[in-house]
């Protein structure tokens, strides 16, 4: 309905704003899926919607590129090996742990 295009809308816009205040940032995915939530939750206040997203991305966003969530995998199952080594083994047999996904 006309309330869908309303957010589809919002989220461009915050979206585009976001992108121009932040260069040399450029569009990830993710952004949509971080942003939609708070659009519906914010809906009367779309300059705080805004600014949850400016925070989530300065904690997340480099999570949200390939390179980012790679670091991220590497640096988890480098915890694992060390805290539950079992488990790391056993995820290593399948090849989980070499990045064969």
């Amino acid at each position: 309905g006309s309330g869908d295009s309303r957010s589809l809308l919002r989220v461009e816009r915050l979206l585009r704003c976001y992108v121009h205040w932040h260069s040399p940032s450029e569009f990830l995915p993710g952004m949509v899926q971080l942003l939609s939530p708070l659009i519906h939750v914010y809906s009367a206040a779309e300059a705080d919607a805004y600014h949850c997203l400016e925070e989530l991305m300065r904690r997340l966003g480099a999570g949200l590129t390939f390179e980012g969530a790679k670091w991220q995998t590497v640096t988890f199952m480098t915890l694992l090996r060390h805290t539950l080594p079992e488990l790391y083994h056993y995820l290593e047999e399948d090849q989980v742990a070499r990045g064969a996904w």
